[in-house]
């Protein structure tokens, strides 16, 4: 079959070809939102937190918390004896107190992909499971992160370096 030409000169899609046209314009489209999304959803996700070193002295790691606020979230790393790092959080509490809690849950330690915030929670980075700040220290096992005892002075947190060494079998060893 011949194809007609338009008043320009072009020649006419006939329908068969119209009809692959609009499927791949659809496909082609589609894929373009999904790669949109995908991007947008990454751009959204918040900016890992960076760990900081917490200060030593003697048998005790410090961590000043004074510039903490409610609902702030603050990583810290100590370098155990061994030279492995052991990460933890601290989060200021809408109470006033704070909490701490090892950067690894019982469930996906061997992973090391511990958590992130987001909205008042800890979010698994391995399996997505969810823990509200305000559950700190209240329930253990599974995926929730692991206790870490603290005791506060003036504007100091104070962590006994045994616990933190003790965390080291919640952080897999890198070969």
């Amino acid at each position: 079959m011949k194809r007609k030409r338009t008043h320009s000169g072009r020649k006419r899609l006939t329908p068969k070809e119209k009809k692959r046209l609009a499927v791949f314009l659809t496909v082609a489209t589609l894929i373009w939102v999904g790669l949109l999304a995908c991007v947008a959803w990454i751009a959204m996700r918040p900016a890992p937190l960076r760990a900081q070193p917490v200060t030593t002295e003697g048998n005790r790691a410090l961590v000043n918390v004074a510039e903490l606020h409610p609902g702030g979230v603050k990583l810290f790393e100590y370098e155990a004896k061994d030279g492995r790092t052991v990460r933890f959080f601290v989060i200021a509490l809408a109470n006033g107190s704070y909490g701490s809690a090892f950067d690894a849950c019982e469930d996906c330690k061997q992973f090391d992909a511990g958590f992130r915030p987001e909205n008042g929670e800890l979010v698994c980075n391995h399996c997505g499971e969810r823990f509200t700040f305000a559950k700190l220290g209240k329930s253990s096992g599974g995926c929730d992160p692991v206790f870490l005892r603290s005791q506060r002075e003036s504007s100091y947190l104070i962590f006994d370096k045994d616990d933190l060494e003790a965390g080291l079998k919640f952080f897999p060893e890198m070969h």
